[in-house]
């Protein structure tokens, strides 16, 4: 039988990194132009083929779930062309370290410290069929929110809606059992990791509330969550660490690119900031060059020679 992964040149002192993209709310990792979503909301693996990264294999296993039919759905959605969905069989194995500011992903062996590189509010975490749980606050009352990195939606019960006023209406999202279908959006004020923040959430149909009633949850934290921190979650080990990240600006601005770019190590800067990612819209751009120029003062070798090879493509003329 499959094993539905295998992950190689990994240790427990060793972090791996990939890039990622947002898009349609989603976190979309690529590989040979196809695009795979990380969702802690699905418990299992979900692909069509096998796909291998530099590090790891994720093999096509038997699933209960109708793989292509949900794939489907989802492209139908999203526009993504989503060939498979990376779920929680694989990442209780692995820990996994999300950065929205930089875009990028580590993955390290449980066993590892690399935990303990990472800043922010450690919190335990709870798992309910391979799921995981983490208690948020809401009025002075703590309940159980699934994190579910798979959704670009977040959810509530809707006993926590009724006296409100929609701020969306007529939202389109995707459910596996029930297809496509649409919610209203509430704004309300949560608790995480000591943080008093405004989210969006929508009310899921009865039948995924009967769902979520039996797992002891009333809430789904969606990708929203990652608007407002950076996490370092470890599945084998029950806990997970929130650090609080500045607001993240607009994508294909200005503004977001040097965001990206402060936020990106050296050591991953050519991969992760290429020259073409200044597009012609930003060259001469003053708060990117600028940008470049301050690290260029404090950068040697081959990282500087990257960064003054960057700082002509700003500055170029046409």
């Amino acid at each position: 039988m499959s094993k539905g992964f295998e992950l190689n040149n990994l240790n427990a002192n060793v972090s791996v990194w990939m890039p990622f993209e947002f898009k349609k709310g989603h976190i979309i990792i690529s590989k040979d132009g196809r695009n795979f979503i990380l969702d802690t909301g699905s418990p299992e693996t979900l692909l069509t083929e096998d796909v291998s990264f530099s590090f790891f294999k994720l093999e096509k296993k038997l699933n209960i779930l109708p793989v292509k039919r949900i794939l489907s759905e989802i492209n139908f959605l999203t526009s993504l062309e989503v060939a498979g969905i990376i779920g929680t069989d694989f990442l209780t194995n692995y820990d996994v370290s999300i950065d929205p500011t930089s875009e990028t992903l580590y993955f390290s062996t449980p066993e590892g410290a690399n935990n303990l590189l990472f800043n922010g509010v450690k919190l335990k975490l709870k798992k309910i069929l391979n799921l995981p749980l983490l208690s948020i606050n809401i009025n002075s009352q703590n309940y159980d929110a699934i994190i579910d990195t798979g959704a670009f939606v977040s959810y509530i019960d809707r006993e926590f809606v009724k006296d409100l006023q929609p701020v969306e209406k007529d939202v389109l999202d995707f459910t596996p059992l029930m297809g496509n279908f649409k919610t209203d959006l509430y704004e309300i004020t949560v608790n995480i990791a000591n943080h008093e923040l405004k989210m969006k959430f929508g009310v899921l149909p009865e039948l995924y509330t009967e769902l979520l009633e039996a797992l002891n949850a009333k809430i789904v934290l969606g990708t929203e969550i990652l608007k407002h921190f950076s996490v370092y979650m470890s599945l084998k080990n029950n806990f997970i660490i929130l650090n609080k990240i500045d607001e993240i600006k607009p994508e294909n601005t200005p503004e977001r690119w040097v965001q990206k770019f402060n936020a990106t190590p050296d050591y991953i800067l050519e991969s992760n900031i290429p020259l073409d990612s200044i597009k012609d819209a930003f060259v001469n751009n003053e708060e990117i060059i600028n940008g470049i120029k301050r690290r260029i003062d404090y950068s040697s070798g081959s990282v500087k020679y990257y960064l003054e090879e960057l700082l002509k493509r700003a500055t170029k003329t046409n």
